[in-house]
């Protein structure tokens, strides 16, 4: 397509993302409600692997991880793009 100057056209992607990223933490759940209660401690240290699944089977797409990152002391976690 050519625009002559001046014109517009609004409808072309080029593809940009935005960065996100990836967090939570990891932590001892006693009580097995899903949520990290006051008392219920971070576990640091833990490696954590970030797997593409593009399909959504479930199933990693590759055995390589596109990422790793390990949990800090409190055990949180985040993975940036």
């Amino acid at each position: 397509m050519t625009l002559a100057a001046g014109q517009n056209y609004l409808l072309a992607d080029f593809g940009f993302a935005a960065a996100g990223t990836i967090g939570d933490s990891v932590f001892y759940d006693p009580n097995n409600n899903g949520t990290q209660d006051q008392y219920e401690l971070g576990i640091p240290n833990v490696i954590l692997q970030l797997f593409a699944d593009a399909d959504g089977d479930g199933v990693a797409d590759s055995s390589t991880p596109l990422a790793t990152t390990v949990t800090d002391a409190t055990g949180f976690y985040h993975f940036n793009e």
